[in-house]
């Protein structure tokens, strides 16, 4: 049913980074110039990224009235090379950024030709293309970009100036703040979910209202490599000004972090100083100005920078030895997959039990077939109750995640729970053939509230699929994510709705309990691996879950993998430094 990936997907998987909710401001030193940059070809620098699949690389654009193309440099400002955007046009570039695209293991490069200075543009451009390959010690070199993407993007409410671009890891989507022209201090940020797809034209979500001084324009930004801190570059051409960072608390939306107060950083002084960026591995970060050779600044975090975390380090010593392999051993074929917060899981493999020590076993009803492969298969006539156990009730965070495999019309509901009796009461995860998108995931909770994604799940093909609601006091159903395959779903239908789910109904799995006490929407396709967590899961970890099977794994689980076994092994004897 799901197949294990290849050995050197893992050991990319493995080496993916936590995002981390910071509870404090981070300090940074001042800015120390590393060089000035060589090219007299770059001399209006209005953005810059810091390459993180290219060590010691750095991606830099001119401003207004430049051409359609890139320059590659390092930390010493050595000019590595020209990189033209092959069918791209260049209106007015004003910032770069890197982030994720339609290839998993590949960075992409986003351009923001959104520079509008007159604001007279109808619509802007933001253009993609994967990041190549480049030494920080090659020789000068001019290379067309080929399969350069081009999203065209418009704003619901007015024409703005954006010189900002903010591209999220963890989601993929693409954010435009606005440089406030007419002094009111007011930048506004706007939101291109992804997925982002070449030649399309998206009209941008409102998302937030950025308060800063009137005298500011905020001229650049990034989010760090992890996604858990966003900084932006106010502007004053006469004063110096600081840098605002936000801090952005684990599992929760890019935008969230802008309702927080900004953590102060430092920035020299540079009246034409529009670009800024992250480093490589989010510990500090970079400046730049326009002019010709500018120097390039370096802000060093104040606090130990860590160290990336190397496969099979158990100790986390920074080396991989006899030590990591003896922890190792103790815990072989055993499980290393922290499963706190798994209130249940239903495998399905054979049987209704609940694999966890709450021991939620279901009740069949009808005649399922239970496939050796490790699925149960529903026709339609065919549901599980779980006697005893009534979810997650009120307003509490949850996670409801599986796989399912449907080619039906009309599927069905896949967990239900609560009450029918009243509005908000209800907790319904299904796939129906109304409302939004036909086919897609939705999230009823009784009354007029839902959600509905955006991917039709009927072609018979696996997917794994989850809720996510984190309880905030009076959660509302446009609160809860959906996921499909790992990746966070871009609604097509949202109506608001208040959330207590109440404990009159058992859980049922492919099967909804209706107000008048009658089993229906049941489901008819395949399920497996069926959970509920009475937390709410980051988006990393959803992604985990789709995976690998395990949300959080353990240090010696170094595949991710249910279980320590020869493959975790395998990578770290791969990973050895010592001698043996």
């Amino acid at each position: 049913m799901r197949s294990r990936p290849g050995f050197i997907f893992l050991i990319a998987f493995v080496a993916v980074r936590a995002v981390i909710a910071y509870a404090v401001c981070p300090s940074f030193n001042s800015g120390i110039s590393g060089g000035t940059m060589e090219s007299s070809l770059l001399d209006e620098a209005s953005g810059i990224a810091a390459s993180r699949q290219n060590s010691n690389v750095f991606w830099v654009h001119n401003d207004k009235g430049g051409l359609a193309r890139l320059f590659a440099f390092n930390s010493s400002g050595t000019h590595l090379g020209i990189y033209t955007l092959s069918g791209a046009d260049a209106t007015d570039y004003e910032d770069i950024a890197i982030g994720p695209g339609p290839v998993a293991e590949n960075d992409y490069i986003y351009v923001a030709d959104t520079g509008d200075n007159n604001r007279k543009r109808s619509s802007v451009t933001v253009y993609r293309v994967a990041e190549p390959a480049v030494s920080s010690t090659q020789p000068e070199v001019t290379i067309s970009l080929t399969g350069v993407e081009a999203l065209t993007l418009t704003y619901p409410d007015n024409i703005y100036d954006s010189e900002t671009l903010l591209v999220d890891p963890i989601s993929g989507d693409i954010f435009l703040v606005t440089r406030d022209r007419q002094g009111k201090g007011d930048t506004h940020v706007y939101r291109k979910p992804a997925p982002h797809v070449n030649n399309s034209t998206t009209v941008l979500q409102y998302i937030t209202t950025i308060v800063v001084e009137s005298e500011y324009e905020i001229k650049g930004g990034d989010i760090s490599p992890s996604g858990d801190k966003i900084i932006l570059r106010p502007h004053d051409s006469d004063d110096p000004v600081s840098g605002m960072l936000f801090n952005r608390a684990e599992g929760t939306n890019l935008w969230e972090a802008f309702d927080s107060t900004p953590c102060s950083i430092p920035l020299i002084f540079e009246p034409q100083g529009e670009a800024i960026c992250f480093d490589a591995n989010g510990c500090g970060y970079y400046t730049l100005s326009e002019g010709i050779n500018p120097p390039l600044y370096y802000y060093s975090t104040t606090s130990a920078c860590p160290k990336p975390i190397q496969a099979g380090d158990v100790d986390g010593d920074g080396t991989v030895n006899i030590v990591d392999l003896s922890t190792m051993g103790g815990m072989w074929l055993e499980n290393a997959c922290d499963k706190s917060g798994l209130a249940a899981n239903w495998k399905l493999n054979g049987n209704a039990n609940d694999s966890t020590s709450n021991s939620y076993h279901a009740t069949v009803f009808g005649d399922p077939v239970w496939n050796p492969e490790g699925y149960i298969e529903m026709n339609g006539d065919d549901y599980l109750e779980v006697t005893g156990y009534n979810g997650i009730t009120g307003t509490g965070s949850r996670t409801v995640a599986g796989w399912i495999n449907t080619s039906a019309t009309q599927p069905g509901s896949i967990v239900s729970w609560g009450d029918s009796s009243y509005y908000g009461g209800k907790w319904n995860f299904e796939v129906l053939d109304y409302n939004g998108t036909s086919g897609a995931l939705q999230i009823e909770v009784m009354g007029d509230g839902k959600i509905v994604g955006s991917t039709d799940l009927r072609d018979g093909q696996w997917h794994h699929i989850a809720a996510v609601l984190k309880d905030d006091g009076a959660p509302d159903v446009n609160q809860t994510r959906l996921f499909v395959d790992g990746k966070r779903e871009t609604l097509s239908l949202h109506i608001s709705g208040s959330i207590n789910t109440g404990n009159l109904d058992n859980v049922l799995i492919g099967a909804l309990v209706d107000g008048s006490g009658s089993v229906i929407q049941k489901f008819n396709g395949k399920l497996a691996d069926v959970r509920i967590y009475n937390e709410a899961l980051s988006d990393e970890q959803i992604l985990n879950l789709a995976i690998t099977g395990c949300a959080k794994p353990d240090a010696v689980n170094l595949d991710g993998f249910e279980g320590v076994d020869y493959f975790d092994f395998a990578i770290l004897q791969n990973n050895w430094q010592d001698s043996i």
